[in-house]
């Protein structure tokens, strides 16, 4: 078995990076941007919104925010009052939940055009603000949707703290600047799909969404390379950089994107390494996690929206949390912010009638357990 290596003591830490640390207030908030034009995102919201019509006033969690508030406060009592701080304000249309009047604005033209619009951009701008007016000094912690909205936050605490080192556990790694480009016929493909059936030249995408939100922060020197650790990549990319070959057709281009930002010094982390503990987190100041529920897709999460690979197990899953939380308080270095992303409302509510197994709440109580009930900050 191997373990963790932890470098980088608690040293020349500001006088506001110290005072956060023991203060360590939490402001738990909601973002539930959805926006993607997947044909699968757009027959969810379509078929909720034919629900509602047949049962109205059935449904009252909008969001994955207001799920795990209601279940939190059941199983943490502590975690009550102020500390649900409320919910981002977003365009009923572009939420898991939409209403009956936005019908006309669910289709996959009017999603796309959001996104290249750089909407999800708009957003992050939009949180960025929201966490340095209104959750700094505290600890943001975002429930929400859409990865992009991470980069909001990031953002935000970049500007109130030096060195921040970000890690982020995903399946995959939200690098991708190079889209397949189909046929006048056919849809867009899912944002995380790989291959290239078509053969065609890829396309390289020019805005900013939850595919490539970690490379856009980079490139405008928001995220340091070397202050950021994906763990628990399973793309085949990965597998093709590693192995110095093409493993699908037309990935050259994103395998080189790949290979460019781990030269600058981004530490990709396999699955297989993440629960093995082969790698290493050179910490150089304050910490801020983001959580995508794909991390543990198919092997403990049913509920994420990108199911496309087999995750993490729940022992496994709950085990990496805590070997984190652990290395964060040897560190010396405070966490100052955490995300819990990707959470499928639909699916995470429909678990409970189903057969198959899914750990999503239990594993949210975990998050909550291992980094802030057991004294972290």
């Amino acid at each position: 078995m191997y373990t963790i290596e932890i470098i980088g003591p608690c040293h020349n830490m500001n006088t506001s990076e110290k005072s956060h640390r023991m203060r360590g207030t939490l402001k738990i908030f909601g973002g539930a941007l959805d926006p993607l034009s997947s044909p699968e995102r757009l027959n969810l919201k379509l078929a909720y919104i034919d629900f509602t019509k047949k049962h109205p006033g059935i449904d009252k969690n909008s969001d994955p925010y207001d799920l795990m508030r209601e279940f939190l406060i059941k199983e943490m009592p502590y975690l009550n009052g102020n500390v649900w701080f409320g919910k981002l304000k977003i365009e009923s249309w572009l939420t898991p939940k939409p209403k009956l009047e936005d019908i006309k604005l669910l289709n996959t033209e009017t999603l796309s055009n959001f996104l290249r619009k750089n909407g999800c951009w708009d957003y992050a701008l939009m949180v960025s603000d929201y966490v340095n007016k209104k959750i700094l000094p505290s600890i943001p912690v975002m429930i929400g949707v859409d990865h992009s909205l991470t980069g909001g936050v990031i953002m935000g605490l970049s500007k109130y703290y030096d060195r921040l080192n970000v890690i982020v556990l995903d399946a995959h790694f939200d690098a991708l600047r190079y889209q397949d480009v189909n046929p006048p016929s056919q849809l867009p493909l899912p944002v995380h799909c790989h291959s290239n059936p078509f053969n065609r030249k890829p396309k390289r995408i020019t805005y900013y969404e939850c595919g490539n939100f970690i490379s856009y922060l980079i490139e405008k020197k928001i995220i340091r390379p070397k202050n950021l650790w994906v763990l628990g990549v399973q793309d085949g990319i990965l597998e093709s950089l590693r192995m110095g070959y093409e493993h699908k057709k037309g990935e050259r281009a994103q395998i080189e994107e790949y290979r460019r930002l781990v030269k600058r010094g981004v530490h990709l982390i396999s699955k297989t390494d993440l629960v093995y503990e082969k790698f290493f987190l050179e910490l150089s100041g304050p910490i801020y996690l983001s959580i995508d529920m794909d991390v543990g897709s198919l092997s403990s999460i049913y509920s994420a929206r990108f199911m496309n690979c087999f995750g993490l197990t729940r022992d496994e899953f709950i085990k990496s949390l805590y070997n984190l939380s652990l290395a964060f308080r040897k560190s010396g270095f405070p966490l100052v912010g955490l995300d819990i992303m990707e959470t499928d409302i639909h699916l995470l509510e429909a678990s409970k009638s189903c057969r198959y197994q899914d750990h999503s709440r239990e594993i949210v109580r975990e998050i909550f357990q291992a980094f802030f009930i057991n004294g972290l900050n």
